[in-house]
């Protein structure tokens, strides 16, 4: 999957998708992604990812 967070072309973004961790466990996460903007420059982004 291709990661558009990064571009920062939207107000936010929201994407769920499974995850495997320890032991063979899949978790579904839900990640969100909003671009930081100063003064009319995208300075970076703000990202968080929490599980389902």
């Amino acid at each position: 999957m291709a990661c558009a967070a990064p571009r920062g072309e939207r107000s936010s973004l929201i994407q769920s998708h499974a995850r495997e961790i320890r032991d063979g466990q899949t978790v579904m996460m839900r990640e969100i992604d909003v671009p930081i903007r100063g003064k009319g420059c995208h300075w970076g982004g703000f990202r968080t990812v929490y599980a389902l």
